[in-house]
């Protein structure tokens, strides 16, 4: 439990504040994140949202990592709870389903707001700066652009900051204590256990928040008056790292199969950067530079400044930072969740700074100015958002996707061509044509349990689908049925399909020899 001096009121009024400072940064998120249906990267759809979709409809294209057992089932298990609780209220359709995810993702991603606040608070950040905090991340530009899209790191935000709001927070475990103290210690026991815990939960949906469990729970092993404290954390992730094997063995058949598979893939076989290619140790620097600016800048400057008063939070933030730099394929979204730490670490910089201020009458002035500047600058830098392009975010070029192209709504139109295309009660199959199914959003846009063919599994022969999507001329006895330039929606024939000799729902259909060399 957190322990505060501000009265009772106070908190009142800065839980409220917060509040609808939380509310503006999901409306902020919403005003672009309803309306678009860019797919800026495949993992936002393939590697959570349509696992989900598949569990909850019983179909769905699978990604290698699927195929191969390089992921575990928490995240989109989780999300298929939204998915199945939206299809129970009778939102079944992607225009409702799709609003439904992207607002669940947006207000719990705004959550870690709360905990920005309470751990600037808590390493001594004035309760002005502490608000500041909490504006540097809910009214960040980047964090505006990616807070409502379907990603593991946008999504295991929150637990991690959580996490180390309740594991940070807390009276160590073992303290000495009588009577009502001991009530209460007991009751920070297992604020502590719920803090680690979310950290435990956040690893099961991205692994790399390991680190962040690391740099928390192994620096109190070097410090005597924190062993209980050690103990206990250590205690509390060994039962999440269980449960995580537990999770591989009963759906992959094998404890920690999917940790097992990604490490090789991208640790021995260097997969991410074979296939997506190298950025310079720096890179991040100019991540943060180039989808920020100034509110970027502060937040690479000023937790330097923190660093005496907040030494847990800035080895959370630094390590993290410090081993995505080593690894060559870099984006902004593998590191996105450093950015509410480091709003908290630079609220506290400022806070240091002003203490080092000798007039002691002076210092409030300078609270209130320094505040004041960090809310103009994240004021002005809501405007970068509408101009943010994929490059910004050290997004990936694919097929029909540059990297200069907007971060919003890319290819938009074709999802919606995708649904208007499920939609059609006669489809029985459906050809994109030149189009990646990567780049689309999968029948988690499509949303129908029929034939889906694309570039890489292609059709065996026309009768096999009746309905195709096409930025080309259309073939012979092709009919429009609805556009979205530069797509166009064709009914291809008035029969029934006939299905194919082999039919897989991979998203990349390897050949029959390539497929056992991937399997061995």
């Amino acid at each position: 439990m957190l322990h505060s001096n501000d009265s009772p009121n106070a908190r009142l009024i800065d839980f409220g504040v917060l509040t609808l400072m939380a509310v503006a940064g999901i409306f902020l998120r919403l005003h672009w994140g309803l309306s678009d249906d860019s797919i800026f990267h495949p993992d936002a759809i393939y590697q959570v949202l349509e696992p989900a979709h598949k569990l909850v409809y019983g179909y769905g294209l699978e990604a290698w990592e699927w195929e191969f057992g390089a992921r575990n089932w928490a995240l989109p298990g989780m999300l298929a709870g939204v998915l199945g609780a939206a299809r129970l209220l009778g939102f079944e359709q992607p225009e409702s389903y799709m609003m439904i995810v992207r607002g669940f993702v947006a207000t719990i991603f705004c959550a870690s707001a709360y905990p920005v606040y309470y751990l600037a608070r808590q390493f001594s950040a004035t309760r002005l700066l502490a608000f500041a905090a909490a504006a540097l991340f809910l009214f960040n530009p980047a964090m505006i652009a990616v807070g409502y899209r379907t990603l593991s790191e946008v999504i295991s935000t929150p637990f991690v900051l959580f996490g180390l709001m309740w594991a940070l927070g807390s009276v160590p475990p073992g303290a000495a204590a009588i009577g009502r103290e001991a009530a209460a210690g007991k009751c920070d026991r297992l604020w502590f256990v719920l803090g680690v815990s979310l950290v435990g939960i956040a690893v099961l949906f991205r692994l790399q928040n390991a680190l962040f469990a690391l740099a928390l729970v192994l620096p109190w092993r070097f410090q005597a008056a924190q062993h209980a404290r050690y103990t206990l954390g250590l205690g509390t992730l060994v039962f999440w790292a269980l449960v995580y094997g537990l999770i591989d063995w009963i759906t992959w058949g094998l404890p920690f199969a999917s940790a097992g598979a990604y490490l090789h893939f991208n640790l021995v076989l260097n997969g991410s950067t074979v296939f997506l290619g190298s950025n310079p140790f720096f890179h991040y620097v100019h991540l943060f530079l180039s989808s920020m600016g100034g509110v970027g800048a502060l937040l690479l400057a000023l937790p330097l400044l923190a660093i005496s008063r907040a030494r847990p939070l800035f080895i959370c933030a630094f390590l993290y930072l410090l081993a995505h730099s080593f690894f060559p394929h870099k984006e902004l979204r593998f590191v996105i969740s450093t950015v509410p730490i480091l709003a908290v670490l630079s609220a506290v910089g400022i806070r240091v700074s002003i203490d080092r201020v000798r007039a002691a009458h002076l210092q409030p002035a300078i609270n209130i100015g320094a505040s004041v500047l960090v809310f103009g600058l994240v004021g002005a830098g809501i405007g970068r958002v509408p101009t943010l392009k994929i490059k910004d975010v050290g997004g990936i070029e694919m097929v029909h996707t540059s990297v200069e192209d907007s971060l919003f709504d890319h290819l938009g139109g074709l999802n919606r061509l995708l649904s208007e295309a499920g939609a059609r009660e006669d489809i029985c199959g459906l050809y994109l044509r030149e189009i990646r199914a990567v780049e689309t959003g999968g029948y988690s846009y499509f949303h129908r349990d029929v034939l889906f063919f694309h570039t890489e599994n292609l059709p065996e022969a026309a009768g096999n689908y009746n309905y195709a999507i096409s930025s080309q001329p259309p073939g012979a006895g092709w009919v429009e049925v609805g556009r979205n330039p530069p797509f166009v929606l064709y009914k291809t024939q008035p029969e029934r399909c006939t299905p194919p000799t082999n039919y897989e729902r991979s998203l990349i259909v390897l050949p029959p020899d390539e497929e056992s060399a991937e399997s061995e």
